[in-house]
C-alpha cells in the first residue's frame, strides 16, 4: 500500500488553508459567487472550508443558502453552530438564532454571548438579561455586551451596578459607561468616572 508522502500531505494542507483564506476574504468583500467557485473547485474540504462559505453567505444576507449548506455539512463542530447563531444575529433574525441556540448539542461562552447580543440589538433587554444571568461562564465581551444593552435601554443606574460588579474592565467598558452618563446629561457622574478610567487605562498599559 502506498501512503502519501510528507511533502504531499504538506502541500495538500497548505492548499486547503489557502483556499479557506480566499473563501473568507471574498465572503467579507461580498463576492460570494467567487467564494463559492473556490469552494466548489476544492478537491478536498475541511470543516473550516464549510464554516467559511456559510459565514460568507450570511455576510451577504443570503441566509437560506447559508442554512442549506449547514444542513448538508458532512460534520459540524462548535464553531459551525456558533457561526449559524452569529449569522442569524447579524441578519437580525433573533428568533431563528434562538431556535438554533436551543438545539445546540453543546454551547460555550461565544454561543451565549452571541445570543445575548442578538436580544440587545433587537431591544429585548429582559430576554438578554435572563440569558446573561443563566450563562455558566462569562468573559469581558459578555459583560460589555450586556452593559451596552442596559445603556441603550437608558437604564443607566442598572448599567452602573453591572459595571461595578464586573470582574475586569477594558477601555470599551469604561467608554460605554461614561458615554451612558453623557447621553443622559449626567455630566458630573461622567466626570467622576474619568479619573479612575485614566488610572485604569494607565495600569493596563503597563501590563
Amino acid at each position: 500500500m502506498n501512503f502519501p508522502s510528507t511533502q504531499c500531505l504538506k502541500h495538500c494542507t497548505e492548499a486547503i488553508i489557502s483556499a479557506n483564506n480566499r473563501i473568507s476574504h471574498y465572503g467579507r468583500l461580498g463576492k460570494i459567487d467567487r467564494a463559492q467557485k473556490i469552494f466548489d473547485e476544492m478537491p478536498e474540504r475541511s470543516i473550516i472550508s464549510w464554516n467559511a462559505i456559510i459565514a460568507g453567505y450570511f455576510q451577504c444576507r443570503r441566509h437560506r443558502e447559508a442554512k442549506n449548506l449547514f444542513d448538508i455539512m458532512p460534520e459540524r463542530n462548535l464553531a459551525s453552530w456558533n457561526g449559524l447563531v452569529s449569522g442569524y444575529v447579524k441578519n437580525k433574525m433573533v428568533k431563528e438564532a434562538r431556535r438554533v441556540f436551543d438545539s445546540m448539542p453543546e454551547k460555550n461562552v461565544v454561543s451565549w454571548t452571541s445570543m445575548v447580543r442578538g436580544y440587545v440589538q433587537e431591544g429585548v433587554i429582559e430576554e438578554a438579561e435572563s440569558l446573561f444571568w443563566q450563562m455558566p461562564e462569562r468573559n469581558i465581551v459578555s459583560w460589555t455586551v450586556m452593559l451596552g444593552g442596559l445603556i441603550r435601554a437608558r437604564r443607566v443606574d442598572e448599567a452602573r451596578r453591572l459595571f461595578d460588579s464586573m470582574p475586569e474592565k477594558d477601555v470599551v467598558t469604561w467608554t460605554n459607561m461614561i458615554a451612558g452618563y453623557c447621553q443622559e446629561g449626567r455630566m458630573s457622574e461622567a466626570r467622576e468616572l474619568l479619573k479612575p478610567c485614566e488610572k485604569e487605562m494607565w495600569c493596563l498599559g503597563q501590563r
